[in-house]
Order: structure tokens, then sequence, then C-alpha cells
């Protein structure tokens, strides 16, 4: 493996713990289930937009063109679908941001909270795969690769 596929990964693990750290946070105060948290929770809501934000840069500019150059053939389809899901799923934050901005959250609580932990579980599921496939494509090991979900409703 070379160096600069052991930088792409600590990169990538720094960046995804950044973001699930502010996830975890919003996760411990969504669990208490109280609608007067709603403004610390605005400011993780931007904490995690501001964190992914970077983080999406980071794999569309740097990790995602190395892992889709390095692939296998088999590989290809799923690193190229994965890059794509990754588009989908960051229009999809945005939208979540956008919506719970606009609106007041306590007003509307059961469904902002469901909202949030759908997005905070698709975030995760989806780091979760870049993960794997970054390692299985950037250390490749021939009886690691399994192939991420193709669809970005599988997050």
């Amino acid at each position: 493996m070379t160096h600069r596929a052991t930088s792409l990964i600590e990169r990538l693990t720094n960046y995804q713990d950044r973001a699930l750290d502010v996830a975890s946070r919003a996760e411990a105060l969504l669990a208490k289930n109280d609608p007067a948290l709603a403004s610390g929770l605005a400011q993780t809501r931007w904490e995690l937009l501001r964190a992914l934000m970077p983080y999406a840069a980071f794999k569309h500019g740097e990790m995602f063109p190395v892992m889709i150059d390095r692939s296998r053939p088999e590989q290809l389809v799923a690193a190229t679908q994965l890059r794509q899901d990754c588009l989908a799923l960051g229009e999809e934050v945005k939208a979540y941001v956008a919506r719970w901005s606009s609106v007041s959250v306590p007003d509307h609580w059961t469904e902002y909270r469901a909202a949030s932990l759908a997005i905070t579980a698709r975030i995760r599921a989806h780091m979760a795969r870049e993960r794997r496939a970054a390692e299985a494509i950037l250390q490749p090991s021939a009886d690691r690769w399994v192939p991420p979900a193709t669809s970005s409703t599988a997050c």
C-alpha cells in the first residue's frame, strides 16, 4: 500500500470521526425526546453540515478519483455508484437542514425527531459503506472486497 493510500484512509477516518461526533451529540439530545432542546439541535444541525462540507470536498476532489482509478473492473461500477450515492445523500442533507431551519421545530417535534434520526442513520450507514469500499480499494486484499449497496436508498 502506498503512503498516499494510507493518507487518504487516515483523512477519511478523521473527517468521518468529526461528523460522527456531531451526529452522536445530536442523537443524545434526540434521545431525551424534549422539544425544549430544539435550539441545541439547531446548533448541531449546522455543525453537522459544517463537518460534512469539507468531508464531501475531500471525497469528491481527492478520494473518489483515486478509488475509481485504482478500482479493479468488478469494483469500478460500485465505486462510481458510491460517489453518486454520496452526491444524492448530500442533497438530502442540504434539504433536511433547509427544511428544519425554516420551521418551528418544537411545533413539529415528532416529525423533526423522526427526520433527524433517519438522516443520521443514513449518514452513518453511508459512511460505513464508504469506509469499507475505500479500504478494499486503497488497501487491497483479495478476500476483503465486498461491493457496497448500489443505491442511495440503501444508506
